[in-house]
């Protein structure tokens, strides 16, 4: 999943959002399935990272559409996307509502974009000042 730059709408409507623990579920399965390691070891990297237990029984139950009871604490959720590094995953999911993530060099790429806009305002400023007339004082 590369990132793209068009602007999600906003979640807003209603049920914009219908599904969406289904869907946070299937992002779970998605990041173990792609994930070269197995279970138990994303678990205990999990583990380390929020400093409580995560099983291999809990994130597989997270990663089940089916068992609605379990949905996946946010916090988890994160620690997940930081353990397998899979910001597209959450960039998909973040987009769902309205909003982006971006990680790495896209932050880097980010912040140029927002410094060559404000050079071009500030530019537009500047030639729209030179195109003032200049003001000549008369003395009293």
């Amino acid at each position: 999943m590369a990132f793209s730059f068009d602007v999600p709408s906003p979640a807003s409507a209603d049920g914009d959002l219908a599904g969406f623990s289904q869907q946070l579920s299937a992002s779970v399965a998605r990041m173990l399935c792609e994930d070269k390691r197995n279970r138990r070891e994303i678990a205990k990297a999990m583990s380390r990272l929020l400093a409580e237990e995560v099983t291999p029984a809990m994130i597989d139950a997270y990663a089940s559409e089916a068992r609605i009871g379990h949905n996946i604490p946010a916090a988890r959720w994160w620690a997940l996307v930081a353990v397998t590094g899979r910001f597209d995953v959450a960039d998909a999911i973040a987009a769902q509502t309205g909003a982006r993530v971006i990680s790495g060099e896209e932050i880097r790429a980010t912040e140029l974009g927002h410094i060559q806009a404000q050079m071009d305002e500030l530019r537009e400023r500047e030639r729209s000042l030179k195109a003032v007339r200049p003001v000549v004082r008369r003395a009293r």
